[in-house]
């Protein structure tokens, strides 16, 4: 992808997430915006 298309992407307006990217730490993450779906348990 372009460097345009992405950013057009990620300026969306997402239905229950939200992506947050950083560049600098090459880290991007995928928040959840719906309670009790936005729990990740491990067991």
């Amino acid at each position: 992808m372009q460097q345009q298309a992405i950013q057009q992407f990620l300026d969306t307006q997402f239905d229950g997430f939200q992506v947050e990217v950083d560049v600098s730490r090459e880290r991007a993450d995928i928040i959840r915006n719906r309670a009790p779906l936005n729990v990740i348990s491990m067991g």
